[in-house]
C-alpha cells in the first residue's frame, strides 16, 4: 500500500473540490461546518449535511474520506471498490439541495445520517417526539419518511432514490444493507435488491418482558447520545427526547451487527442482529458502565465505568470480568477538567493489534475561570482531548498524551467521532503503528482533521547521549565452540546459556548493567528467558550463589499465539522450541518497560513473514530496584505471570537432563535458577493472598493456572493458591490443537483448562478441590465462571471416570448465585419465576422443580418469497398485538379482580402464601451445554487471529483478505457478516445421542434433571405428542386395513384393495405415515455414532421390525400367501411393544418399564443356566420317550355294559383308549413348551398311560421338578427381591439417560435449524426455584469437603516433603519449616488488615519478619552442627 504522507505532519489530506473558484477553495484537512457528519464502516467515504443561512438552505454533500498511507487511491485500476459500484467517480465533493426534505416539525424531532461503505448512498431519517419522550403519532409527524439519496453512477449527481416510512434512525451496515430501527422494530433492506425488506425483528421485549407488568429503562451515559450522526432540533426545557436516545443506545453498535441495551440496574446484553437475534452476553455490574468497543472476533468487549472513569474488559461467552484497566490519576491531574458533569464528555474506545492493545480517546470540556471567555472564539479552546493505550493483559497504561482542542460542546457543530486505525510493515518486525484520527473546531464552525501518532513502541534512540542510558549494555557475543558450549554427550540436550552460564559469563546474551550506590543489577536476554539479577560484584565469577538474588525472570511465548491464547496445547513446550536465537532487544524511553521483537526459527518456519512475528512486553521492577523498600512489585499480574512461564520452562529442561541421566555437577546454575523462581512465585502468591488479588480471575491467571497443573511443583503451587479462599479464581477453557488422549471411536472434546490438565495428569484430589473452590467462587463472580466446569465433566465422561463424574455432577445441584451479580432483570424474576408451593418431599425430585429462563433472543421475521412474507407480517401482528399487548390487558384486568375484590380475598385468606425467605433462585450450572453458539473459544481461529488486527480499521498487506474477515465485502447485498457463527450440533446432542454406561446422564439425581425437564416442557414434550400421534394413526391404519380387513371392509384376500376406496385410504395413510416414521429412524442411523451399535440394540430392532412385518403383512394379504395369521400376530405384538416403549420417556411409565428392564437384567444370568438346564432335559426326555407308540401315553380302559333291557344279550365286555393323547417327545419344540409347563405344574403329557408307571420318567420328573421349580425358580424370586431396591434406583438413573436420548432425538430430528438455536428453546442458563434448607445442606456438604480435602493434600505434601529429606535432618528442616510457615501466615493476616482498615503495623510486622529471620537462621546453625557432627562420626 501507498505511504505517501509526511510522517512530521499532524494533518491527514481530505481532497476537496478543485474544481471551484480559488476563494472557495478550503485546505486539503478542513471539513465544512455541518450539523451532521457520518463516516462510512470502511472510513472511506463521508457525508455531511451543511446550511447556507443566507436562504435557509441544507446541503447534503458526499466525498470521499482518503487517508494516505492506508488506502490505495481508489481511481487505480486494482482498486477493492470500482466507480461503478461506488460513490461519486471524482475527488470534488457533490451536493444537493435537501431544504425541502427536512420540514419544520416543532421543537422536540431529530434526524439521522448515514452514508454506505462504497459511497453509493445516504440515508436520511427523522423522529418525531411528544412531551412525554415517547414517538409521536404517524399523523402528527411532519417528516414521516426516511429518505435514500442514490449517487448516479454515470454524471455523479445525487438524486433521491427511495421513500420508505419509517421513524426512527437508519443506518448502513458494513456489508451495504440499509437497517431501520426504533425501540419497537428494527427492519433490514437489501439495496442492490430495490430496497427489499430482508427481515425484521421485534425490539419491544428489550424493554420489557413477556408479562408486561414492568417496563425495563434503557440507561446510559447521557454524553455519549450526544453524536455526530445525529441531529436534536433546538427544544426547550420541557421537552424530553427520550425516545431518541435510547434508539442512540440500543443502535450503537449496530455497524458491529450488534444491538447493546444497559438497564438502570446495571444488567448489560448484547444482541446479535446476525445469528437471528440472540443474546450473545449479559452482564451484571456493580456500578453504571457504557459498552464501548468489541474486539474483532468478539471476544471481548470493552466498557466505561462511570464510577471512576476506568475501563473492564468482559469476556463476551462468560459474561466475566477479565481485566481492569484503570486510568493513572496523577496523568489526569495535569490539566484542569471539569470531568464531574458527564454532559461534558465524549469517549471513544477500540482494541488494538489482536486485542493486545486497547486504545482510549477522551474528550474533556475544560473548566475555565475566565468568565469573559468566548466559546466561539478562534484561539479559544475548551476541550482536553486524551490519548491512552493500554496493554491489557499486565493492565498496564503504556501510552499518555494530552492535546487542547475546541469543539461545539452543544453539538449543533459536529466534528467526526476519533478512531484508530494501525499498520504493521515487513521492517517492523511484526510491531503495529498506531495513528489517531481526531477533529477540533476552528473558524465559523469548521473543523480540522489531525493525525496523533501513538508511537507505543519509542524505541530509545541509538543518536542518544551516552550519559542518560541508565543500563550499560555489554557487547553481544555470540555463541563459539568453547568449553562453556559443548554438549553434554547426548543429542537433545546442549548448554543452555541463559541457564547455565555464570553471571559474568555473557557468552551468546544481551546483557545490562546498571548500579546504584553498592547495588549491582544485571539484565540478561537469552533465547527463552529473560532475566534481572542484584550481584554481589560484576567483576566476580563463579557459579551462581546465594549472594546472587533473581528479581525477575520470564519465559517468552511462542509467537503464533496472540493476547490471551492458549499459553501451549497441553502446556508443552514443542512450539516455543521454534524461537529464534536472536532476539531483538528494545528500550523504551519509560523506566521499566522492555518491548522484546520475537520470531520463529527460520528452521521451523520457512516462510518467515509478519505472521511469524511476535511482541512481547517486559515491566521490570524498577521501583524496587531504586528503593529496596517497595516491594509492591511482587502483586503485579505481570510478575507474577512471568516466573510462573519462567519456572514451566525451567522445570522441562531439567526433567530433560534427568532424563538423560545428566550429572547433577552440571546443572547447578539451573537448580538454582530453578529454586529462585520457585521461591518468586510462593512469595508472590502470599502476598497476592493478603491483598486478595483478582489476578486467578483474569484469563491471564486461568492460562497460569492450567500452565502449573501440567507439571509436580506447579501443582504443588496450585495447591497454595487455592488452599484457603482469599484468592478467587474462574478458568477459562481455550482450545485444544490436538489430544494425546484421545480414544478411537470417541469424539474428545476440544476445549481445556486447569480442571482438564489436573484429570490427565490423575491428580483427582487438587481436581476436586479446584473443582469446590470454582464452585464457591462462582457465588460472588458470577454464573459464567461454570464455562469451564461444564467442559471438564465432558471431559470426564470421555475418559470414563464414573466415581469422579458421579461426585462432580453432585455438587452442582441448588446452585445459588449473589443476587448483585446475577444477569437477572428484576422484572423476570418478578413475572416470570414466582412460586405459590413448596416442594412438600422432604428428598426433593429434581424433576418437579420450577424450571425458567431469562429473554435470551429477540424475534426475528423473514421476508420468504412465498407470499412476499405476508405469513411472516401476520405472525408478527399476531404475536405483538396478541401475545404482547391482549395478554397486558388480561394481566391487568387479572390482577385487579384478584387483588381487589372482597369476596377473593376472602377465600384466599385460609391461603398461606409462599414466605420468600424459604425459597430461593438456583441456576443450572452448565453454560451453553444446549446452545449452538459457536465462540472464539470453542473454534480454532488462531490463523485468523494471527492475519487479522483488532482495530476497526487497520492496515495490512493483503487488503482483500482482511476485508473478507472483517465483513466489509464488495457485494453490498452479501450477507456474510457473522458475528459468533453457529456450530453444528450442541455439546448436549453430542453427549445425549453417544451414551454409554458412564455418561452424565447415567449419575442419578442431579441437577441435569431440570435441564431435561425444561426442555420437555418448551418443545419436546409438542413434538413427542405430534409424533405419538403419527405412530398411532400408523398402528391403527394397520390393525384396520392389514390384520382385520376382512371383518371391516368385506376384503377377500388376493383380491385388488382399490375396490374399496376405505381400505385403499387406509392403506394410503399406513404407507404414508409409515414413510414419514421409516425416513425418521433412516435418519437416526445415519446421525448414530456407532452403526454396528445401532444395529445390535434391541430398542432398534423391535424399530426396524415395526416397518419390516407390516409391509410382509400386507404382501401376504394382496397374494394370499399361507401363515397371514401367525405373521400378522407377530406383527400386532411387536407394534404393541413399539407402542408401550415408547411411552418411556413420560415418567410414569419410563420409570416402571426400566425398573423391570433393570430388574431382568439383574437376574438373566440365572435365567440362561436355567434354560440351558430344560434344553438339558428336553434332550433327555427324548432320548427316553421319543421311540414310544402313541399307545404309551395313552389310559387304557376296560368295563362291562348291561344290555338287559336292549333285548340284546344281558352283559357285553368292551375296552377301549384314550385316543386324544399321542407322543409329542419327537418334535424338540414341542419338548421343550412340555418341559416349560412342567414348571408351572402342567404334568398331563407324562402322567397318563403307561408313561406314569414308568420309573425312569418319575426320577426324570423328580429331579427337573427339584432342579427348576425348586432351586431356580426360587432362586429368581429371591434375587428379584433383593435388588429391587437397587434396581429401582438404577431404572430412574436409566430412564434419565433415555429421557435425554429422546429429547436429543426430538431435537435432532423433528426440530427445524432455528427452532434448534432458538435460545428459548435451548438457552444459555435454566433457572430453577428450590428451598433455602437444601441451598444451605449443599452449601455446608461441600464446605465439609473442601476441608477434609485440604487436609488431606496438606498431609501429601508434608509426606512428600519429608521423604525428600534425611533422616537426620527431618526434625531440623519440620522446625525451620514451622517456623517460616507460622510467621508467613501471620504477616499475611497483618497486611490483610492494613488494607482494610486506617490503623497499621508496620512496625509489628517488621518485628514478626525481625525474628523470624532469626529464629529461621538459628535453626540452620544447628543443622549445620548437626552435619558437622554426622561426619565426625562416619569418619
Amino acid at each position: 500500500m501507498r505511504d505517501n504522507f509526511d510522517r512530521s505532519d499532524s494533518s491527514v489530506a481530505i481532497t476537496m473540490n478543485t474544481a471551484t473558484s480559488p476563494k472557495d477553495v478550503l485546505p486539503k484537512n478542513i471539513i465544512e461546518r455541518a450539523s451532521l457528519i457520518d463516516i462510512s464502516a470502511n472510513k472511506q467515504w463521508i457525508a455531511y449535511i451543511t446550511e447556507d443561512t443566507t436562504n435557509d438552505s441544507k446541503y447534503l454533500k458526499i466525498r470521499r474520506f482518503k487517508i494516505p498511507g492506508i488506502f490505495d487511491d481508489l481511481e487505480t485500476t486494482d482498486d477493492s471498490i470500482s466507480t461503478e459500484n461506488s460513490g461519486t467517480n471524482s475527488d470534488d465533493p457533490e451536493k444537493v439541495d435537501i431544504t425541502q426534505y427536512i420540514l419544520k416539525d416543532g421543537t422536540n424531532y431529530c434526524y439521522f445520517l448515514s452514508i454506505s461503505p462504497n459511497g453509493k448512498r445516504v440515508a436520511l431519517s427523522f423522529l418525531k417526539m411528544n412531551d412525554d419522550g415517547a414517538v409521536e403519532n404517524q399523523e402528527k409527524v411532519h417528516n414521516p419518511d426516511t429518505i435514500i439519496f442514490k449517487v448516479g453512477s454515470t454524471d455523479n449527481c445525487i438524486r433521491k432514490a427511495k421513500r420508505i416510512k419509517f421513524k426512527g434512525r437508519a443506518v448502513f451496515l458494513k456489508n451495504g444493507n440499509l437497517a431501520l430501527i426504533n425501540k419497537e422494530i428494527l427492519e433490514v433492506y437489501d439495496c442492490q435488491r430495490r430496497y427489499k425488506k430482508i427481515h425484521w425483528f421485534n425490539l419491544y421485549p428489550l424493554g420489557a418482558t413477556s408479562g408486561l407488568f414492568f417496563l425495563e429503562a434503557i440507561d446510559g451515559l447521557e454524553s455519549l447520545a450526544k453524536t455526530s450522526y445525529v441531529h436534536f432540533e433546538s427544544h426547550n426545557s420541557g421537552s424530553n427526547p427520550a425516545a431518541a436516545k435510547d434508539i442512540i443506545r440500543i443502535s450503537k453498535h449496530i455497524r458491529h451487527n450488534v444491538l447493546t441495551t444497559t438497564y438502570r440496574d446495571h444488567v448489560s446484553r448484547v444482541w446479535s442482529i446476525t445469528e437471528d437475534g440472540v443474546r450473545l452476553t449479559s452482564f451484571h455490574s456493580l456500578t453504571m458502565e457504557e459498552i464501548m468497543a468489541f474486539s474483532l472476533d468478539y471476544k471481548y468487549l470493552a466498557t466505561f465505568v462511570e464510577k471512576d472513569k476506568s475501563i473492564n474488559i468482559y469476556n463476551v461467552k462468560s459474561g466475566l470480568v477479565v481485566n481492569r484497566l484503570k486510568q493513572d490519576e496523577d496523568k489526569r491531574s495535569e490539566k484542569i477538567v471539569g470531568d464531574k458533569n458527564f454532559d461534558d464528555f465524549q469517549l471513544y474506545v477500540c482494541f488494538c493489534h489482536k486485542s493486545q492493545y486497547l486504545a482510549m480517546v477522551s474528550i474533556v470540556k475544560l473548566e475555565r475561570t475566565d468568565e469573559n471567555a468566548c466559546e466561539r472564539s478562534t484561539s479559544k479552546k475548551n476541550a482536553l482531548i486524551t490519548f491512552e493505550v493500554w496493554n491489557i493483559v499486565p493492565e498496564k497504561s503504556i501510552y499518555y498524551d494530552t492535546e487542547e482542542i475546541k469543539i461545539d460542546w452543544e453539538m449543533q457543530d459536529k466534528f467526526i467521532q476519533p478512531f484508530v486505525y494501525e499498520e504493521i510493515k515487513s521492517e517492523s518486525h511484526g510491531m503495529p503503528k498506531f495513528k489517531v484520527i481526531y477533529s477540533t473546531g476552528i473558524d465559523d464552525g469548521m473543523s480540522k482533521i489531525n493525525v496523533k501518532d501513538l508511537d507505543i513502541f519509542n524505541i530509545m534512540n541509538q543518536n542518544q547521549n551516552k550519559s542518560n542510558i541508565l543500563w550499560k549494555s555489554i557487547n553481544y557475543t555470540p555463541p563459539t565452540s568453547d568449553s562453556n558450549s559443548k554438549s553434554y554427550g547426548f543429542d537433545n540436550v546442549n548448554y543452555i546459556h541463559e541457564l547455565d552460564n555464570n553471571l559474568n559469563d555473557y557468552n551468546s546474551l544481551y546483557c545490562f548493567q546498571r548500579n546504584i550506590g553498592e547495588r549491582f543489577y544485571l539484565l540478561r536476554f537469552g533465547e527463552k528467558t529473560a532475566q534481572l539479577w542484584q550481584v554481589s560484584s560484576f567483576e566476580k565469577g563463579g557459579e551462581i550463589t546465594n549472594y546472587n538474588k533473581l528479581i525477575y525472570i520470564r519465559a517468552f511465548k511462542a509467537p503464533f499465539y496472540g493476547f490471551n491464547e492458549a499459553y501451549k496445547d497441553t502446556w508443552s513446550q514443542i512450539e516455543n522450541d521454534a524461537l529464534e536465537k536472536s532476539v531483538n532487544c528494545f528500550q523504551d524511553k519509560d523506566g521499566g518497560r522492555i518491548v522484546i521483537g520475537i520470531r520463529r526459527d527460520e528452521r521451523y518456519e520457512k516462510n518467515s513473514n509478519n505472521e511469524s512475528h511476535y511482541t512481547e512486553e517486559l515491566y521490570l521492577p524498577i521501583k524496587y530496584i531504586n528503593d529496596p523498600n517497595d516491594t509492591s512489585f511482587i502483586y503485579e499480574y505481570h510478575y507474577v505471570e512471568s516466573a510462573c512461564q519462567a519456572l514451566h520452562y525451567i522445570w522441562e529442561r531439567i526433567q530433560n537432563r534427568k532424563y538423560v541421566n545428566q550429572d547433577e555437577s552440571q546443572m547447578k546454575n539451573m537448580n538454582y535458577i530453578y529454586e529462585q523462581t520457585k521461591n518468586i512465585v510462593k512469595r508472590s502468591i502470599r502476598g497476592m493472598r493478603g491483598r486478595e488479588s483478582k489476578y486467578f480471575t483474569t484469563i491471564s491467571g486461568s492460562n497460569t493456572l492450567a500452565m502449573l497443573a501440567s507439571f509436580e511443583d506447579g501443582r504443588d503451587i496450585i495447591f497454595d493458591i487455592i488452599e484457603t479462599e482469599e484468592l478467587a479464581i474462574t478458568l477459562f477453557s481455550y482450545g485444544r490443537l490436538s489430544s494425546n488422549q484421545a480414544v478411537q471411536g470417541k469424539t474428545m472434546d476440544t476445549s481445556e483448562n486447569a480442571l482438564t490438565i489436573l484429570i490427565e495428569e490423575f491428580d483427582y484430589d487438587l481436581y476436586e478441590l479446584m473443582f469446590n473452590r470454582v464452585i464457591y467462587h462462582s457465588k460472588q463472580l458470577g454464573t459464567g465462571c461454570f464455562s469451564a466446569v461444564t467442559d471438564a465433566l465432558i471431559y470426564l465422561q470421555e475418559r470414563g471416570n464414573r466415581d469422579l463424574l458421579l461426585s462432580s455432577s453432585q455438587k452442582l445441584s441448588f446452585m445459588q448465585i449473589d443476587k448483585k451479580i446475577l444477569t437477572i432483570l428484576a422484572s423476570e424474576v418478578g413475572e416470570e419465576m414466582h412460586m405459590s408451593t413448596l416442594h412438600k418431599d422432604l428428598i426433593p425430585d429434581f424433576r418437579d422443580l420450577e424450571s425458567h429462563s431469562t429473554r435470551e433472543q429477540i424475534i426475528k421475521y423473514n421476508n420468504y418469497w412465498l407470499l412476499q412474507g405476508w405469513m411472516n407480517h401476520l405472525y408478527y401482528w399476531w404475536s405483538f398485538y396478541i401475545n404482547y399487548y391482549c395478554k397486558h390487558e388480561f394481566k391487568q384486568i387479572w390482577f385487579k379482580i384478584t387483588t381487589g375484590n372482597f369476596i377473593v380475598n376472602l377465600f384466599k385468606k385460609d391461603i398461606g402464601k409462599v414466605n420468600e425467605s424459604l425459597i430461593k433462585l438456583c441456576v443450572v450450572p452448565l453454560p451453553h451445554f444446549n446452545s449452538y453458539s459457536n465462540f472464539p473459544e470453542d473454534r480454532d481461529n488462531r490463523p485468523q487471529i494471527s492475519v487479522c488486527n483488532a482495530t476497526e480499521l487497520s492496515v495490512v498487506s493483503k487488503p482483500t483478505r482482511y476485508f473478507s474477515f472483517l465483513d466489509i465485502n464488495n457485494n453490498a447485498g452479501d450477507e456474510n457478516t457473522t458475528v459468533i457463527p453457529y456450530k453444528a450440533e450442541s455439546a448436549f446432542i453430542k453427549l445425549a445421542t453417544n451414551q454409554h454406561e458412564n455418561d452424565i446422564f447415567h449419575q442419578g439425581d442431579t441437577v441435569l434433571e431440570v435441564l431435561l425437564q425444561y426442555k420437555w416442557e418448551k418443545f419436546a414434550r409438542k413434538r413427542f405428542l405430534m409424533v405419538y400421534c403419527i405412530y398411532l394413526t400408523y398402528y391403527i391404519s394397520y390393525s384396520v386395513g392389514v390384520s382385520f380387513p376382512r371383518e371391516v371392509f368385506g376384503y377377500e384376500l388376493g383380491t385388488p384393495i382399490s375396490n374399496n376406496d376405505g381400505h385403499l385410504a387406509c392403506i394410503i395413510i399406513m404407507f404414508f405415515t409409515g414413510g414419514i416414521l421409516f425416513l425418521q429412524e433412516l435418519h437416526q442411523f445415519l446421525k448414530s455414532h456407532s452403526k454396528p451399535a445401532y444395529l445390535v440394540s434391541l430398542y432398534n430392532i423391535i424399530d426396524i421390525a415395526a416397518f419390516v412385518l407390516p409391509v410382509i403383512t400386507f404382501w401376504q394379504v394382496l397374494n394370499d400367501v399361507s401363515y397371514l395369521d401367525e405373521v400378522s400376530s407377530i406383527a400386532t405384538l411387536i407394534l404393541w411393544l413399539h407402542g408401550i416403549l415408547r411411552l418411556r420417556v413420560i415418567s410414569f411409565f419410563g420409570v416402571t418399564l426400566e425398573t423391570i428392564i433393570q430388574l431382568v437384567q439383574s437376574v438373566y444370568k440365572v435365567l440362561i443356566i436355567m434354560l440351558l438346564v430344560i434344553f438339558a432335559f428336553t434332550n433327555s426326555f427324548m432320548a427316553l420317550l421319543s421311540r414310544r407308540d402313541d399307545s404309551f401315553f395313552q389310559e387304557q380302559f376296560e368295563g362291562s355294559l348291561d344290555l338287559t333291557n336292549s333285548g340284546l344279550a344281558e352283559e357285553n365286555n368292551m375296552s377301549y383308549n384314550d385316543v386324544s393323547a399321542n407322543n409329542n417327545f419327537s418334535n424338540p419344540f414341542k419338548s421343550f413348551s412340555m418341559l416349560w409347563f412342567f414348571i408351572f405344574g402342567v404334568w398331563d403329557p407324562i402322567n397318563d398311560g403307561d408313561a406314569g408307571d414308568d420309573y425312569m420318567v418319575m426320577v426324570l420328573a423328580i429331579l427337573f421338578s427339584f432342579l427348576t421349580a425348586l432351586i431356580f425358580f426360587n432362586l429368581v424370586i429371591a434375587l428379584m427381591s433383593s435388588k429391587v431396591e437397587e434396581v429401582r434406583t438404577r431404572g430412574k438413573k436409566v430412564w434419565i439417560s433415555h429421557f435425554a436420548a429422546i429429547v436429543a432425538e426430538i431435537e435432532q430430528l423433528w426440530c427445524t435449524k432455528y427452532e434448534n438455536r432458538c435460545r428459548k428453546n435451548n438457552p444459555t442458563f435454566i433457572y430453577y426455584i428450590a428451598k433455602t434448607s437444601d441451598i444451605k445442606m449443599k452449601e455446608e456438604w461441600l464446605k465439609d469437603q473442601t476441608n477434609e480435602l485440604v487436609k488431606e493434600l496438606r498431609a501429601t505434601k508434608a509426606d512428600k516433603v519429608r521423604k525428600t529429606r534425611p533422616n537426620y535432618i527431618k526434625s531440623v528442616d519440620d522446625l525451620k519449616d514451622l517456623v517460616k510457615e507460622d510467621t508467613d501466615r501471620l504477616i499475611e493476616q497483618l497486611e490483610k488488615r492494613d488494607n482494610n482498615s486506617t490503623s497499621s503495623h508496620s512496625d509489628l510486622i517488621k518485628q514478626v519478619k525481625k525474628h523470624s529471620k532469626q529464629l529461621q537462621e538459628d535453626v540452620d546453625e544447628l543443622k549445620a552442627k548437626l552435619e558437622a557432627a554426622l561426619s565426625a562420626m562416619e569418619q
